[in-house]
Order: structure tokens, then C-alpha cells, then sequence
């Protein structure tokens, strides 16, 4: 979050530390069809946080949204409603370009509220006796295949025959790693992972394949084009 005030309105931070005491965690609601792993919809945990800060006095709005090089900035008001003390504070998101502009728009304004909300209530993205609220399958894609005696790296370096990942799509991976709790645990490991598959190092998502990102997208459930230079959610 940004531009948070600072202020010693002590009724709006009691009820907010109410708030956040009443909540520990958002159920899974929905189920990836492809990648088959439940996950917590945006829908849940904006109805679940509404009713943690309305229980507790506090009223919560976006007041405007602009946006600034493929960024929205939304304004948000939180109120104490008994006390009239406010805070006010702005979120970024990047929007993800796509052959639908208006629906990149709305994706990147509810995945912001999204966050922003499970932030604000400090909600963990854990549930009892499980490893992450969406609690997807293990990562095929970032496990590494076995290694047999047979399989020897090459001695010396040769030319990369690898095509790496063009520029607008890197830019849009923002939304994946956007989407992971830990973004640069998960960097490394599928840098590593893809260091396994190529037998080359990669210093940042910047380097690694087309094929391989494309893959990792897919996996994600994004819809990438090509011939467009697009990335569209399969579905919102």
C-alpha cells in the first residue's frame, strides 16, 4: 500500500485491530478446472472482509481510480463511522496488456482491491494444516526432473539456441508472480527449475525461454498471443 497518513486516530485503529481479530482466513470458494486446485475468489474475500469491518464500525470505499503507464492507482477511504476519523491510502496494479483493454482494466481493478483488503486485515494466505490459501498442486513445471548417470552437461559452452521471452510478455509475468505469496521464493525456483530443463543459468525472468514462459502462463491459466502480443485471463 502507499500514501498511508500518518495520525494517532485511536478509535479507527481500535476497531480496525478488532477487525483484523475477527478474521483469520478466507475459505477456498472456487476451483481451477485446468490446473484442478481449489482457490479463494476475489468475490470471497471481498464479501468476507465487507463483513469483518462492517461487524466493527468501519466503512470502506474507493473513492477514484486513474490510470499512469499501464498502472491503476486506486484511492481508497477507510471510515470509522462512530468517531468520523478516516484513513486514506493508494494501491497500484498493473494492467496486463490485452486484446481487451476495458477487461484488463476491471481484472487489474479487482485484483487490487483484492489484495489490498487481505492486507489491510492482515488475512494469511494459509488455511489450518495447509501450506497456502489457493493450496494448488505441486508445480510440475518447478520440480526437477531426475537425473541419471547417463545425462552429462556438456564440458564446455556452446551457443544458446534458446529464444528468449520477448519484452511485453516478461512485463506481463508481473500478474503471475502477483499472484504468489512469496514472488521471490518462487523467482528462484523457477529460474532453477528452468536451469535444469536448458542446462543454462538465468539471472531474471528477462532471460528465460519464450516456450518456457508461454508454458508457466498457460499453467497459470493465461491466454497468451503471439501474434497479438496479448495476455488475457481464461477467466475472471
Amino acid at each position: 500500500m502507499t500514501e498511508i497518513q500518518e495520525s494517532t486516530k485511536s478509535n479507527l485503529w481500535a476497531a480496525l485491530m478488532e477487525a483484523q481479530a475477527s478474521i483469520t482466513g478466507v475459505a477456498k470458494d472456487a476451483k481451477n478446472d485446468w490446473g484442478k486446485y481449489g482457490y479463494t475468489s476475489a468475490e470471497e474475500m471481498i464479501g468476507q472482509c465487507r463483513k469483518a469491518l462492517l461487524a466493527h464500525g468501519l466503512a470502506f470505499a474507493r473513492t477514484h481510480w486513474d490510470i499512469t503507464n499501464d498502472m491503476v492507482h486506486s484511492h481508497f477511504i477507510l471510515v470509522h463511522a462512530a468517531s468520523g476519523e478516516t484513513l486514506e491510502f493508494g494501491n497500484l496494479m498493473q494492467v496486463v496488456p490485452s486484446k481487451n483493454p476495458d477487461k484488463s482494466i476491471l481484472a487489474a481493478l479487482t485484483t487490487v482491491l483484492n489484495y489490498t483488503l487481505r492486507d489491510l486485515l492482515l488475512i494469511p494466505r494459509v488455511e489450518d494444516k495447509q501450506p497456502e490459501i489457493d493450496n494448488r498442486p505441486a508445480d510440475d513445471m518447478l520440480a526437477s526432473p531426475p537425473r541419471h548417470k547417463s545425462m552429462q552437461r556438456p564440458s564446455a559452452a556452446k551457443p544458446s539456441q534458446i529464444k528468449p521471452a520477448p519484452d511485453w510478455m516478461v512485463l506481463g509475468f508481473n500478474m503471475v508472480l502477483g499472484e504468489k505469496p512469496d514472488a521471490d521464493e518462487y523467482t528462484k525456483r523457477l529460474l532453477g527449475a528452468a536451469e535444469q530443463k536448458y542446462g543454462e543459468s538465468f539471472g531474471s525472468i528477462a532471460d528465460l525461454p519464450e516456450d518456457y514462459l508461454l508454458k508457466v502462463f498457460e499453467h497459470h491459466g493465461w491466454s497468451v498471443s503471439l501474434e497479438q502480443e496479448t495476455i488475457d485471463k481464461e477467466s475472471l
